[in-house]
C-alpha cells in the first residue's frame, strides 16, 4: 500500500503523527512519565495488570521496587507512541538515526544470515519491536504474519509502513503458516513475536515458573524446516535505540515439543533481563488457565 492509497482517515493519522516525531525526545519522555505517574495514581488497568505480572515473576522484589519497576515500564511503553511517530513516517536513512552504530551480536546475525536453511528472528515485546522489524527487512527479503488491528486507519499506516520497507505480510491463518513454511524451507527469513498468547495453536510452558499458554507455531516451524533461530530486540539506551542479537536457549531445537516451548519462554527471559522496564509488562501473559480450578487472572473490579 502506497501512501497515495491511504484513505483520508489514514492520511490524517499519517500527517498527525508526521506532527508528532518532530517532538524533542526529552518533551515526549517527560510526556510519557507524566501518563505513567497517572495510570499509576488512577489506579488504571493497564498499570494494575503491569502490578500483578511483576509479582508473578519477579516475587523477590520489594513493593517499593514493584512499584518503581511498574512505573518505569508504563513510561516505555507510553514513550513507544512518540518513537512510533517516527517509525512509521521517517524513512530508512533517517531512521537510521536513531540507531546506535555498534550491534550486539551482529557476527551471529551475519553468519545465520548468510546460511541457507532459513531464520526465524524472535522479538519479544520489548522496547521498539517496530523498529527492529524495519532493520530486519533492510537486511533481506522477510515474510511476517500480520493480524490487522481493529481501527481502519491505524491498520492502514501499519500496512504501508511495513511493504514501504519491503516486507511480505501474510494473514494469520492457515494460508499465512502454510506460505511461512513455504518460505523457510526456500532459506527465507521472518520475524516473529514469541510472547503472545495464541488464540490456537499453543501449549502450556513455563514463564518466569509460571504456565503460560505458549505458541507452538516456532517448535513447529523448527521442525519441519530446520530453520535456524534467534532472538532479537531493539533497546533504548540513552538518546539511542541499541539492536541485539543472540543466540536462544539450545533446547528450542529438540524435536520434544514441552522442551522447545519451556527453552522458547527461558529465551524470552533472558532477553527481557536485559531490560526489565521496557517489557511489555501490561500484556495479559497469563489470562488463560491451565486448569478449571486455577484462579483467574486479571480481575479487576472498576473504579
Amino acid at each position: 500500500m502506497s501512501q497515495s492509497q491511504l484513505t483520508y482517515k489514514g492520511k490524517s493519522l499519517r500527517f498527525g503523527l508526521k506532527c508528532l516525531s518532530f517532538l524533542p525526545r526529552s518533551l515526549g519522555w517527560w510526556v510519557a512519565g507524566v501518563s505513567a505517574r497517572w495510570m499509576q495514581l488512577s489506579g488504571s488497568r493497564s498499570a494494575r495488570v503491569t502490578d500483578e505480572n511483576l509479582a508473578l515473576c519477579m516475587p523477590a522484589l520489594s513493593a517499593d521496587e514493584r512499584h518503581k519497576l511498574t512505573r518505569d515500564s508504563l513510561q516505555h511503553t507510553a514513550y513507544m507512541a512518540f518513537e512510533l511517530a517516527k517509525v512509521w513516517t521517517w524513512d530508512w536513512p533517517r531512521l537510521q538515526t536513531l540507531l546506535q552504530h555498534e550491534i550486539q551480536g551482529e557476527p551471529v546475525l551475519k553468519q545465520a544470515l548468510a546460511d541457507d536453511r532459513g531464520l526465524v528472528i524472535l522479538a519479544p515485546h520489548i522496547g521498539n519491536w517496530e523498529l527492529l522489524g524495519i532493520y530486519l527487512q533492510s537486511l533481506a527479503p522477510i515474510t511476517i504474519l500480520y493480524q490487522p488491528v481493529l481501527a481502519q486507519s491505524v491498520n492502514e499506516l501499519v500496512l504501508d509502513c511495513r511493504q514501504r520497507h519491503g516486507s511480505t505480510l501474510l494473514p494469520t491463518d492457515k494460508r499465512g503458516v502454510m506460505g511461512l513454511f513455504k518460505s523457510l524451507k526456500a532459506g527465507g527469513f521472518t520475524g516473529i513475536l514469541p510472547d503472545q498468547v495464541p488464540d490456537q495453536g499453543g501449549a502450556f510452558a513455563p514463564f518466569y515458573d509460571i504456565p503460560a499458554y505458549t505458541m507452538t507455531l516456532v517448535h513447529n516451524l523448527i521442525q519441519r524446516t530446520g530453520c535456524q533461530v534467534l532472538m532479537g530486540a531493539c533497546l533504548r539506551d540513552g538518546d539511542k535505540l541499541r539492536l541485539t542479537f543472540s543466540e536462544p536457549d539450545a533446547a528450542i531445537y529438540s524435536d520434544q515439543e514441552a522442551e522447545s516451548l519451556a527453552a522458547l519462554n527461558h529465551s524470552v527471559e533472558s532477553v527481557v533481563a536485559m531490560a526489565p522496564a521496557q517489557y511489555q509488562w501490561e500484556y495479559k501473559r497469563f489470562r488463560r488457565r491451565q486448569h478449571p480450578d486455577e484462579p483467574r487472572r486479571y480481575q479487576f473490579k472498576r473504579r
